[in-house]
């Protein structure tokens, strides 16, 4: 009996590792004008809550200064922004910009599973050839909760182009498990000989 568990236990999470994976792009371009709280548009994303305490805002920036941030963004001056992802989540990307031209940026970006540390990473913006500054920062580690901050610099923090993937489940590891259970309960229904 335990063999067979630990077999189908075996072959749920080899079927689950072969799932397929669901990435959202969050891209800012439908959020309110320039100076809304982010708090109050922070629930129209699918997947995710963003919460500043009222610190980061709807913005726009300049096309012609940066290479992968583009049209509306959201930014702060000085302030945390969570997001609380719906279910846990990895390879979070996103483009994190300096609002001055030659002010270089360092932002950290901490990663929380049930409010366990899963990684604590810090990026420091650079020059790309159109005259802004920016990074693309990805992020490693399965996450319910990330917070973004600006660490150190003296200008704006703004960030664009939120991407992560959301792990589905196969269906072969659902079949498996659906099997499992049915044996189980057939089994404990069988009456007993003795």
């Amino acid at each position: 009996m335990r063999y067979v568990l630990q077999t189908v236990v075996t072959l749920f999470f080899i079927l689950a590792g072969t799932a397929r994976a669901q990435v959202t792009l969050i891209d800012f371009d439908n959020i309110p004008s320039y100076p809304t709280p982010v708090d109050s548009f922070g629930h129209m994303f699918p997947g995710l809550s963003l919460i500043s305490s009222n610190t980061w805002l709807a913005d726009s920036v300049n096309n012609n200064v940066f290479q992968n941030i583009h049209n509306r963004s959201i930014s702060t001056f000085d302030g945390t922004l969570r997001i609380a992802f719906d279910l846990p989540v990895h390879s979070i990307t996103m483009d994190l910009g300096s609002g001055n031209i030659g002010d270089t940026l360092t932002i950290g970006v901490i990663g929380l599973l049930g409010n366990q540390l899963v990684f604590s990473n810090s990026f420091v913006t650079h020059p790309v050839p159109q005259g802004g500054d920016e990074i693309r920062a990805f992020n490693i580690g399965i996450v319910d909760t990330i917070l973004i901050s600006k660490t150190g610099g003296g200008s704006w923090l703004t960030m664009d182009n939120l991407s992560f993937t959301v792990p589905e489940p196969s269906a072969g590891a659902i079949a498996v498990l659906g099997l499992a259970c049915a044996f189980f309960q057939r089994r404990k229904l069988k009456p007993r000989q003795g």
